[in-house]
């Protein structure tokens, strides 16, 4: 238009980047996800046909959610925690959410704190059942570790056999299963990676199928691919940002960690891929439902909280974790503000969120002491 000075590719190019920012920023604000988890396309209702989900700790709420998900994306599913009529319970609502009814369910209880030859024999049952299905790829797709308890309490309020149970529970059991199930995994890997060129062989000799029962020589490269076993793992945000209350629980997330992402590392050319979920707090799938949790009185059983403000329902959660999973994503935070905030202050600039906890760590202490949940920030944010 005559009278206005004319633009520069410059000026286009800032005012286009503005328009980007604000657009993130408006994301970020309204986000309960990492963005990078959030820009990733919904799983097609086939994401995972023909594949073994094996679901620890999914007799309730965010592994009953999981569950519901897996069998609506079309997976076999093997179940799994110590209540077997709670499995069953589950089963049944995997049944009857599935899109063709051709897929498969089983209930395999058991105690993931029995000794070690028990978890072998688990880790063997379920193996030969994910088999008896599908035969072209032997034994379990993957493995979703949801199983674990919680903690509420100060760090001097806390009995001195807590962290030994805790940790056994939320990573020691974790591990060992872990443990028990890769040589059923790792041979028949190398197998798929030797018929398709590759060059890595396992030095591990376990129960598994011959090479000459896969057809993957005959899969074109994408079926190939799909045949990459993972394990899913849920932490948590306390893993991630400080968690004043759950000092003991913070670090039992803390190792899983360190050990799962150093396990990717060495199993990285060997089709194993390790996915870590870190949700922040979670509401209650139903009125009545309780949560293992430890505290000054040991372990005891409270009432999970309903939806509120803060908390994720674990159908939005789950659904989150099946889309990490399906796009092979190694780590993923899911969480609504502040916590997510909180988790990229730590990221970015952690001696600010060190100063920050200095002031809320404190107040959320007290808050845990009083018998409160320890979500409520506006408490904790004012001046006393």
């Amino acid at each position: 238009m005559p009278g206005l000075p004319a633009l520069s590719w410059s000026s286009y190019a800032l005012a286009g980047f503005a328009v980007i920012i604000a657009w993130k920023l408006q994301q970020f604000v309204r986000a309960d996800a990492d963005l990078w988890l959030l820009s990733r396309r919904r799983p097609p209702l086939q994401a995972f046909a023909g594949q073994v989900v094996w679901i620890i700790g999914a007799s309730q709420g965010l592994g009953e959610e999981l569950a519901k998900w897996f069998a609506a994306h079309n997976a076999h599913l093997i179940l799994s925690s110590r209540r077997l009529d709670q499995l069953q319970r589950v089963e049944t609502l995997c049944r009857n959410g599935r899109v063709d009814g051709q897929q498969q369910t089983a209930c395999l209880p058991f105690d993931l704190m029995a000794p070690t030859k028990d978890i072998e024999a688990a880790v063997e049952r379920a193996h030969d059942i994910a088999s008896s299905w599908n035969p072209a790829l032997p034994g379990i797709s993957h493995l979703v570790l949801n199983a674990g308890a919680g903690q509420a309490g100060a760090v001097e309020d806390t009995p001195h056999q807590v962290p030994e149970q805790l940790l056994g529970l939320n990573s020691v059991a974790p591990i060992r299963l872990t443990q028990a199930l890769l040589p059923f995994w790792l041979p028949h890997q190398d197998s798929l990676q030797d018929q398709s060129g590759g060059t890595s062989r396992s030095q591990h000799q376990g129960p598994t199928a011959e090479p000459s029962a896969s057809p993957s020589k005959s899969l074109p490269p994408r079926s190939r691919q799909q045949h990459k076993r993972r394990i899913t793992v849920v932490s948590s945000m306390a893993a991630k940002v400080p968690s004043p209350g759950q000092a003991l629980y913070a670090a039992s997330k803390a190792t899983l960690h360190g050990y799962y992402h150093s396990l990717a590392s060495e199993l990285a050319n060997r089709g194993v891929g390790v996915t870590l979920c870190c949700p922040g707090p979670i509401a209650a799938t139903h009125e009545g439902q309780m949560r293992a949790v430890w505290g000054a009185q040991g372990l005891t059983s409270k009432p999970a909280q309903l939806g509120s403000g803060s908390r994720l329902y674990p159908s939005r959660v789950a659904s989150l974790i099946g889309t990490a999973t399906y796009h092979g994503l190694q780590e993923v935070w899911i969480s609504k503000h502040p916590i997510l905030l909180l988790g990229y202050i730590f990221q970015l600039l952690p001696a600010l969120g060190q100063w920050i906890m200095t002031i809320v760590g404190p107040k959320r202490v007290a808050q845990y002491k009083g018998g409160g949940g320890g979500y409520d920030l506006g408490s904790m944010l004012k001046r006393t």
